[in-house]
């Protein structure tokens, strides 16, 4: 158990990327929410909305990635506003 949080902690993209990639395009809702949730509500203000871009942002930047950067801007720029 302490090697996958330590695993998780040192190398993070090796287990989230499987996972964006088995979310399919599931994700992108999610992120909309959580971003969406984050800007627009007081209550939700806790959420880590900037870490959330750049980790999203690596994500889709790996090679093995099946995000799609120019989804998640306009993703984004949409949840935002």
């Amino acid at each position: 158990m302490f090697d996958l949080i330590l695993g998780f902690v040192i190398h993070p993209l090796t287990y989230i990327t499987p996972l964006t990639e088995h979310l399919h395009n599931w994700v992108y809702l999610i992120l909309f929410i959580w971003i969406f949730l984050e800007t627009a509500f007081i209550v939700f203000s806790f959420l880590p909305g900037q870490s959330v871009l750049f980790l999203t942002g690596t994500i889709a930047s790996a090679a093995n990635s099946r995000l799609n950067i120019f989804i998640l801007t306009i993703t984004f720029i949409i949840a935002g506003y």
